[in-house]
């Protein structure tokens, strides 16, 4: 039996491949909007950039508040190329229940 290795790659390269390969095609869509390929490692790419501009640090927290769209898709994968830990908080229930996650989220030196 021999075992399929797949090498591991970052994400932003990953997403750079994507993109030259299937630039504009739909990468993720909801009923609101579509983001292609392209679009995608571009706005990821700058979202990430302004999480790191914002003084995010290599393994803090930062919480997104939304719910099932695409805008949601480009902030997991930002957040993952910053580094930040990703807590995310549905977006669609009362207050009451974001809080438990948003305990989660402290700003630093607390």
């Amino acid at each position: 039996m021999t075992a399929h290795v797949t090498a591991l790659r970052p994400l932003p390269d990953l997403l750079r491949e994507h993109a030259r390969r299937l630039g504009t095609r739909t990468a993720f869509q909801d009923s609101r909007s579509r983001v292609t390929y392209s679009e995608l490692e571009l706005r990821t790419g700058r979202l990430a950039g302004h999480l790191v501009n914002l003084g995010l640090r290599h393994g803090e927290r930062a919480a997104i508040l939304l719910g099932s769209r695409v805008e949601a898709v480009e902030s997991v994968l930002a957040a993952l190329m910053a580094p930040t830990l990703l807590v995310r908080a549905g977006g669609h229930g009362p207050a009451p229940d974001l809080t438990p996650g948003s305990l989660l989220v402290r700003p630093r030196g607390s």
